[in-house]
């Protein structure tokens, strides 16, 4: 990569869209739970999402996929 390339993390921008419109999303786990919620906030390794006015930590490597 040279300098005036610039990497674009897809998975932050995803997330901090989701964020800042804080529509409802269905998070799908790998065991096949299915979460309706509202993105609140995500680092790393997890994301903090709010379901029925209820906070709740979800690591990202549970995730399947989001829709």
């Amino acid at each position: 990569m040279t300098a005036k390339e610039k990497f674009i993390p897809v998975q932050e921008t995803f997330l901090n869209a989701l964020m800042k419109t804080k529509k409802n999303v269905e998070i799908n786990l790998i065991n096949g739970i299915v979460l309706k919620c509202k993105i609140i906030s995500s680092d790393n390794f997890s994301i903090l999402i709010d379901s029925n006015n209820k906070k709740s930590l979800v690591y990202k490597h549970s995730i399947a996929f989001i829709k």
